[in-house]
Formats: C-alpha cells, structure tokens, sequence
C-alpha cells in the first residue's frame, strides 16, 4: 500500500513541520486512551451490579452473625433489650432478602439458592420465638415466672423453719438442707445441667424424711411439706424448661438454632461463590473485548509511529550528536547554518544560542572557582577562631563550676559551724538560767528582796537568749542535714490543749484573748509530736508579740483527700498586720517586716523560717496572709500520717 503512494505526497508528508506530525501521532495515541477508558467505564458499570450484589451477600452473613450473637445474648442473659435487637435485625436481613429478589431478577441470576435462604431464617426467626416463649416461662429474674415462684416457695419454707423448735439443732439441720436445695436450682438456671435434677431430688427426699422424723406439730410438719412439694414441682417446671431450651448447642432448641443458622452461613456462601463466577465470567468478556481493541490501535500506533518517525528521527539524530559534543565541553563543534523554518531550524537556532551561553557560562565558571578558593580559605580562619572561643567558654564553665563547689563546700561548713557552736552555747547558758532560778530562791529566803529584780532581768534575759540560739540550732540543723523526725501516734485535740495552756501566760503579757477552735473529727495524727507544738507555740507566742489588748485564735481542722487526710492548722490575730511586701520576707532567715519592727518588738526573725522548714520536713507546707492594721494569719497544713517514703524525700530536699 505504501508503494501505491505517490512520491510526491510522501515527500510532503516528510517536509510536514513536526508539530504537526505530533499532532497526528498524538490524535491517533489520544483516540486509542479515549477508546480503552471508555471501555474501561463500561467494563467496571456492567459487573458493578455484580459486585453490589455479593457485598450485600456479605453484609446479610454478618447480619446472621449478629442474629446469633443477640440470641446467645438473650439465652445467658434474659435481656429482652437482645430479643428487641434481634426483631431489629431480622428485619434488616427481610429487607435484604427482598432487595436480593430484585437484583437477581433485573441480571436474570438463579433464585433458588435465595429461595431456601429465605426459609432457613424464616424457620430460624419461629426457633427463637419458641426459646423466647420458654425463657419468658423461666423468667428473666426472681420477680417474675418460675423463678418468683420458687422464690415464693422458699420463704414460705422458711417461714415454716422458724416454727420448728431448734432442740438438737434440727432447725439448723434443716436449713441447710434448704440451702442445698437452693444451690442445685441455682446451678440448673445457670448452667442448665441436668445432673443437677437427680442432686435435688436425692436432697429433696433427705429432707422429707428427716421433716417426718424431726418435726413433732402436725400442722408444722405438714405446712413444710407442703411448700416443699410446692418448690419440688417448680423446680422440675425449670428442669423441663431447661431441656426443651438445649443443655448445649447439640440439643434442645438451640441445636436446631444453631443446624439452621450453619445452614443458612453456608447457603450464603454458596450465592457469594455464583456470584464470584458470574463476576469472572463477565470480566473474562470485557477482557477480550479490551484486548482485541487495544492490539488493533497498538498496531495502527506503531504503523504510524514508525512512518512519522523517519521524517523526524534522522535530523534529531544529527543534532543530538552536536548536543553531545558541546555537552562534553566541545566548543568548536560546527553548526550548520542553513535556513529552516520548521522546528529543526529553531532547534538550531537555538544550538547556536546554547553554544554561545555555553562559552560564557565556562568563563564565569572559572572566574567563581577562583572566588570560591578564596571564601574557603576566609571561611576556615573565622572556623579556627570560633574553635578557640568555644575552648576559651568552656574553661570559663569549668571555672565557674569549681567555684560553685567551693561555694557550696563553705555553706556547709557554716551550717556545721552554726550547728556545733549554738551546742555549745546552750550548755553555760542553761548553767546561767539554772543559777539565776536558785539565786532567787536564795534571795526570797534569806529576805534580799532588793536584788530579786536584777535576778528576774537575769532569768529573763537568760531564756531569751537560749530561745535565739535554739531557733538558730534548728536552723542550722535544718541546713547541714542533722534533723531528725520521729513519728509518733496521738490526739490532734490533746496537742491543742495543751499548747494552749502553755501559751496562755504569754498572750495574757500584752492583754489579749486566746480563743480555741477545733472540729469534732480531728481525730488521730501520726507524726512528730515535739514539732508539731513547736510550730503552734512558735505561730501563737509571735502573734502574742506583735498583738495588744487583742484577739488571737488558734483553729484546727481536718481535711479529706484521696491522697490522704491533711490536718490543718491556723493563727489569727488582730495584731500590726504587714504588708505584701514585709509579708515575703518574713520567712527569709535572720528578717523581719522592717527595722523598726526589729527595735521595737525584738527577735531574731528565725522561727517562721524555722516553722516553714520544718513544716516542709513533715510534708506539709506554710502559708500566711495579712494586712497593716487588721492582722495576719499562718497556716499550715501536716498530714495526717507521715509515710516513710514521703519523709525520706523531704529529708532529701531540706533547705533553708
């Protein structure tokens, strides 16, 4: 056929430009896609019925699956919230089957397989309706059924029990009996064995007789054979009951439950396997409809492929071969420069423009190598200079943190000093006070009631310089670590009591009230008892200080956590009060709220840090709030029981 062509029209197909001859090619490559796709749709439209089909095939599997479920649910557990989801799903599995008939009617599918699939789960819908009759009989608990029947019966018995006299323990005797009796009924409703029928009748018989021979009234006697003949009946009603539902799933209802529910898995099992064959045999046909087409359009493709790409294969060949050359840096390769106006003629054109680039773009190459040397060389002298400030900064860190060693070695030095040293002093000065108190004993009885004034400023001075450094010794214990806590068991209301009858002479000094206020369930505190009063008389003899002719309340409380009991108590007075900012340095060491304060009232500002210390050590925390001229309050709030674990960590964590 190509013979037949003229040479002349041949020779302008060649000459055509070779857009045009893409265009061709790409209507002939564009049909052929345009074809397949559509065959494609139609291929995926005819077998997606199929499909649709079997997937509902296998939602009413899953729907015989719930059925089976909810019937199992109903069976163990006499809920009539399952029997109602059964309705619910058989109805969604009759709507399915109806569909079904439609489908298999529009393809012109077998409906035969459908056909006993509808009176399977017809027979299996009436084989649930009779198990539901027969545990409706039972009864779903004991207010209904057989089961408050025999509920009925077994007060009755035991109502008849009382009246039997309990000489030699026959009563006792007799109710347990009765309680075995109750177990084999229990173990029938819970496990619908059968063995246990013959356990209740031999039981059953034990107690008659030993009614007959133990129990002397008449009337007695044949009331409880009665209501027990009464509960023998019941208890058979349930027996049969049972058996008619199935002792397993190989008996009874449920067995033919559970043939027709297998036959029914397998009939859709088989409309899923027709429906699989019918899906490969229209796939299989669609297949080589497709084929067929796309070998026809592959050939035409090639025919043309092979005509036009000879017309344009040999001058794209001659040009590759110069992009090759000036691609390995061959810049004196020639260039035709014959005029073309089709596309190889601009791909020319444009050789000769890359070509010129080209030999531009290799001078500014060399000229960014040359820069490039010299940024590396600038870059590796700023890197070695930043090697030796990173060297410089971490012997300055290394400095810094031997420096923060010794600072920390000196601080534990002073606490040691601190915590050596007020020991010390403690011993002359209580030798000073104990002194003082005999000299004014000495002084009363030997009438030198002259020098009893400078004795008493002696005494007093005495113990109130023992008081600084005992808060300075608690201090520094808490620092260097030497505290100890012993945990004991006593009454939060006696510790109350008796701090305040301790205080009492203190707060009365600058005429002010001591009021007392605690809950009825205070209860039990295990914790340290020694510090518990020192933080409250620590908390009341300050508020006594800063308060005249006033009010101070001590109040205590208990709260309940799931975490544990916390026990919290409070120091209110209507003393000076502070201000927000004197507030946040009463608990710094060695501070009080201002200098004046310090002149005026004395102290050394040490027992609210003490007291917050050693609070924290028993796991608890404090907290204060006040205002000038109303008053302050401190709370603190202790566990009620300290753990181990819980004073290890404090112990751990202790600081000042």
């Amino acid at each position: 056929m190509m013979q037949a062509v003229s040479p002349a029209w041949m020779e302008r197909v060649r000459t055509l430009p070779i857009r045009i001859k893409l265009l061709l090619l790409s209507f002939i490559v564009g049909f052929s896609i345009i074809t397949i796709l559509y065959l494609s749709w139609y291929r995926e439209t005819s077998i997606r019925e199929i499909y649709d089909i079997r997937t509902k095939i296998m939602s009413m599997d899953v729907m015989l699956m719930d059925l089976q479920r909810n019937q199992n649910d109903f069976v163990n557990l006499l809920d009539p919230r399952y029997r109602r989801e059964f309705s619910t799903v058989f109805e969604q599995l009759v709507i399915s089957t109806e569909s079904l008939k439609e489908d298999f009617g529009k393809l012109n599918l077998p409906v035969s397989t459908l056909g006993r699939l509808t009176i399977l789960t017809g027979e299996y819908q009436r084989l649930f309706q009779v198990l539901t009759v027969q545990l409706s009989k039972i009864g779903k608990d004991q207010s209904e059924g057989l089961q408050r029947d025999m509920v009925q019966s077994i007060k009755n018995i035991e109502a008849g029990l009382l009246r039997v006299p309990n000489t030699d323990n026959i009563r006792l005797s007799l109710h347990n009996q009765l309680m075995a009796m109750q177990v084999f009924t229990n173990n029938l409703l819970l496990h619908k064995q059968t063995q246990f029928v013959d356990h209740f009748e031999r039981n059953h018989q034990k107690i008659m007789n030993d009614i007959n021979n133990m129990v002397p009234e008449h009337s007695v006697r044949q009331n409880l054979r009665t209501n027990l003949l009464s509960y023998r009946r019941t208890f058979f009603d349930l027996a049969e009951a049972a058996t008619i539902i199935g002792l397993d799933y190989q008996h009874g209802l449920r067995a033919e439950m559970e043939t027709t529910i297998r036959e029914s898995h397998l009939t859709l099992s088989r409309m899923a396997d027709e429906m699989n064959i019918a899906i490969r045999h229209q796939e299989r046909n669609l297949n080589i409809l497709m084929g067929g087409i796309a070998v026809a359009f592959s050939i035409a493709f090639l025919v043309a492929l092979i005509f036009l790409g000879r017309s344009i294969s040999t001058p794209i060949r001659n040009i590759t071969n110069v992009m090759t050359r000036l691609a390995d840096g061959d810049l004196s390769v020639d260039i035709s420069n014959k005029t073309r106006q089709d596309e190889i003629g601009d791909m020319l054109r444009a050789l000769r423009v890359f070509k010129m680039g080209a030999i531009i773009r290799r001078r500014t190459q060399e000229e960014l190598r040359e820069a490039h040397d010299e940024l590396e060389n600038r870059v590796e002298e700023r890197t070695h200079k930043l090697m030796e400030e990173v060297q410089d900064r971490r012997r300055a860190e290394a400095q810094l943190m031997r420096a923060r060693e010794d600072a920390e070695a000196a601080n534990r030095a002073k606490s040691m000093f601190l915590a050596n040293m007020s020991h010390e002093l403690r011993t002359p000065l209580n030798a000073i006070i104990g002194y003082s108190e005999i000299l004014q004993e000495d002084a009363v009885d030997l009438g030198y009631a002259e020098i009893t004034p400078d004795l008493d400023k002696i005494n007093t001075a005495g113990k109130h310089l023992l008081s600084i450094i005992n808060e300075i010794l608690d201090l520094s214990k808490i620092e260097a670590g030497r505290i100890d806590i012993e945990v004991t068991e006593f009454e939060v209301q006696d510790v109350i009591n008796t701090v305040a009858e301790m205080v009492r002479p203190l707060v009365a000094t600058n005429n002010n009230t001591l009021l007392v206020e605690g809950s009825q369930n205070l209860g039990v505190m295990k914790s340290d008892l020694t510090r518990l009063r020192q933080i409250l008389f620590n908390f009341l003899s300050n508020a006594a200080k800063f308060t005249d002719q006033g009010k101070i309340m001590l109040r205590a409380f208990r709260e309940n956590d799931i975490e544990g009991d916390t026990i919290v108590f409070s120091v209110s007075d209507t003393g000076i009060g502070m201000s927000p900012e004197q507030l946040e340095m009463v608990f710094a060491p060695f501070a009080q709220a201002d200098t004046s304060t310090t002149r005026k009232y004395g102290g050394t500002g040490l027992g609210l840090t003490v007291n917050r210390e050693i609070a924290r050590l028993m796991g608890g925390e404090v907290m204060g709030k006040s205002s000038p001229g109303k008053g302050t309050t401190f709370t603190v709030r202790l566990p009620a029981e300290i753990l181990s674990e819980m004073l290890d960590d404090d112990m751990e964590n202790a600081h000042v």
